[in-house]
């Protein structure tokens, strides 16, 4: 048995150095992701001692035998209440509705790391295998049914305002840590836990490193970034592409525009257009998710659709993160926490996009002034309107419709 901990280990290792070395996350919910990494490695440690003490006995002395269960227990505890956490932040992430367990699951985990620290420890000894039992053990089957509990309520309220990739996921995982939990209690010598765990923990890394976007280069070490992109589109047609390289070739042009490369960028990179564009194709990706929620017939509509909905309709109008908190009655830095967290931008880069959007359409399809478009985006004064137009498109709003009706 302690054969499968150390592979667990391995993998969860490879995992954590994947992630970690990716760079710094600073969202709420990355952060509670980082701790539940360190705190199952620590506890399939523990967990692998453990199964080797209890079936030493004859030779382990039991005080340091009680020493490794109890913080194996301890660190269970722990890390389901961290499960119960995990989701309890992605579901007011995705829904912007407050976290209403958590006074519970905190009191529970202190009444469960005291048992844990306190109760007496008692071992059953069988000829397949010898195991804690008694009072001790059941604190970690006792908070394993808690905190599962408390993340499938969470689930099952929430299961329509959570991104479809995500409560897959993390709903499959739920589905076989029960299992596991149930064979477990059924079979106190297998001593599998730890593989729920893992399995948990695997896909919250899942929903966390799906990734939406992509940036390629097409020079790259073994494989040309387009063969790539090609091999990549067969499982995940989703995801959307942007290619930054030195080549101007026409024929990566062509090869790219096949494959439906959202943008080619030319290096030396300009940094600005770049997170520009980022921006924008992050905005297009929320709202090509929010028309499929819509064409889902997805009836509780999440906090931020709605936000992104009256902003849409009252472009003309002042649109401010203050006038959205008057609306909405929430918080102003809620609100601008809940552009990050759900669409990739701030606040201002979203308004921005919303009203070049509108301004092109007008631009194309009415013979109104600059001015007047203009007003009808939010903007008082329309030198304002050219110089942010400039920035964004990269030509003037004048150039921009003269050359939509040198095309036709």
């Amino acid at each position: 048995m302690i054969r499968m901990e150390i592979a667990l280990f391995l993998v969860l290792t490879f995992v954590a150095f994947v992630y970690f070395s990716a760079g710094q996350k600073h969202s709420r919910l990355h952060q509670t992701f980082s701790i539940l990494l360190i705190a199952v490695l620590v506890h399939l440690v523990f967990d692998a001692v453990t199964v080797y003490t209890v079936n030493h006995l004859d030779t382990v002395p039991r005080i340091l035998n009680d020493i490794f269960h109890r913080f194996f227990i301890g660190t269970m505890v722990f890390v389901v209440y961290l499960f119960y956490q995990y989701i309890a932040v992605l579901v007011e992430e995705e829904t912007g509705k407050p976290r209403r367990f958590d006074l519970v699951a905190k009191i529970y985990l202190a009444a469960g790391e005291l048992g844990a620290m306190l109760l007496p420890v008692h071992y059953a000894v069988t000829e397949k295998g010898n195991y804690s039992d008694g009072i001790h053990a059941s604190v970690c089957y006792v908070s394993t049914a808690f905190y599962l509990l408390c993340c499938v309520w969470l689930l099952f309220c929430h299961w329509n305002q959570i991104d479809g990739k995500k409560k897959k996921a993390i709903g499959a995982a739920l589905v076989i840590e029960v299992c596991v939990s149930l064979l477990q209690a059924v079979n106190p010598t297998w001593l599998i836990s730890g593989m729920g765990m893992t399995l948990m923990t695997m896909a919250f890394y899942l929903t966390l490193e799906n990734p939406d976007i992509v940036i390629m280069d097409i020079n790259i070490p073994i494989m040309n970034g387009l063969k790539v992109i090609q091999l990549s589109r067969i499982k995940h047609p989703g995801i959307a592409f942007v290619i930054v390289s030195g080549y101007d070739d026409f024929s990566y042009c062509q090869q790219a525009l096949r494959l439906q490369i959202t943008d080619y960028i030319l290096k030396p990179v300009d940094y600005e257009e770049f997170g520009i564009c980022i921006d924008n194709l992050k905005i297009l990706l929320y709202e090509k998710r929010v028309s499929e929620e819509g064409k889902a017939g997805v009836k509780n509509e999440r906090v931020i659709t709605g936000i992104t909905r009256y902003m849409q309709e009252h472009l003309a109008e002042e649109v401010s993160l203050s006038v959205l908190s008057e609306e909405f009655h929430l918080n102003p830095q809620y609100i601008s926490q809940l552009f990050k967290n759900e669409i990739g931008v701030g606040f201002l880069s979203y308004l921005t996009n919303i009203r070049m959007e509108k301004a092109k359409k007008l631009l194309v399809s009415t013979q109104l002034s600059m001015a007047e478009i203009a007003d009808r985006i939010g903007y008082g004064d329309y030198r304002v309107f050219t110089k942010i137009f400039k920035k964004t498109e990269g030509i003037t709003p004048s150039q921009y419709r003269r050359e939509f009706l040198e095309e036709r």
